[in-house]
């Protein structure tokens, strides 16, 4: 039986054109389609054979190094959460697992995507 479609799908294939941050409160990433991932949980990038958070040295380099990597995979999952491979070898992974009061807002993750008018929102724990 095929899967549903995910959200995200339409992700792969497309490539990661800017990456940008506000403050220390949250990262926005905008692919060349015109979609966008917002993310108020700061992601673990696993890049080159290391593990980076946000408060390593070299992090906001390292994602501002992802522009231009084409997203080979999305997925989701209860232990990791949000989960984006790029074809760099890259990858980026968005804790869905907390409670609110540990999260910058009410919300984990935000996408807008470009080819449905829905918006996908993931609270702490899951998406709504």
């Amino acid at each position: 039986m095929p899967r549903e479609p995910y959200i995200l799908d339409e992700l792969v294939g497309d490539f990661v054109a800017e990456v940008s941050f506000t403050g220390r409160m949250y990262l926005r990433l905008r692919f060349g389609n015109g979609a966008e991932l917002t993310l108020f949980e700061w992601p673990e990038l696993h890049r080159f054979g290391a593990r980076r958070g946000r408060d390593d040295d070299g992090y906001a380099d390292a994602l501002i190094d992802l522009v231009y990597a084409t997203v080979v995979a999305v997925d989701e999952s209860p232990t990791l959460g949000i989960v984006l491979d790029l074809d760099d070898g890259s990858r980026l992974t968005v804790s869905l697992s907390g409670t609110p009061d540990g999260f910058a807002s009410y919300e984990a993750a935000t996408f807008r995507g470009t080819r449905t008018a829905a918006l996908g929102v993931w609270a702490p724990g899951g998406r709504e």
